[in-house]
C-alpha cells in the first residue's frame, strides 16, 4: 500500500495492523516523524515534495495506492505526473483511490 500524502499515517494503520507492507510519502517532516513513531519500525515513510520529486523506485509495484488529499496542493501538471508515475508502480490487478 502506497499513500502519497501520508502525514501521520492514519490512513496506512489499518492496512498495517492487517499485514500489508505500507509506504507513506509526504511533504512535512514532522508529519512523517509522527508517523514513524506511531508504526514503530513497520512500514517506509519517506520525506518528499510530490510537485518535484516522486521517490519511489520504478521497480517497486504496489497493491493498493491512495491520495486522499493532495489533488489539492499540486499545480496541474505535477499532479497528472504523478498519476502517471502511479500507474508505472500499480500492479496489474492493483486498486488505486
Amino acid at each position: 500500500m502506497l499513500e502519497l500524502g501520508c502525514g501521520n499515517g492514519n490512513n496506512l494503520l489499518p492496512f498495517a495492523e492487517f499485514g500489508w507492507d505500507v509506504t507513506g510519502l509526504d511533504i512535512s517532516g514532522e508529519a512523517l516523524a509522527d508517523a514513524r513513531h506511531n508504526f514503530d519500525g513497520i512500514g517506509s515513510f519517506i520525506e518528499c515534495d510530490l510537485a518535484a520529486d516522486f521517490p519511489v523506485p520504478q521497480d517497486e509495484a504496489f497493491d493498493a495506492i491512495i491520495l486522499p488529499n493532495i489533488i489539492y496542493y499540486l499545480p496541474r501538471q505535477s499532479f497528472l505526473r504523478v498519476l502517471r508515475e502511479c500507474r508505472r508502480r500499480m500492479r496489474p490487478d492493483g486498486c488505486f483511490f
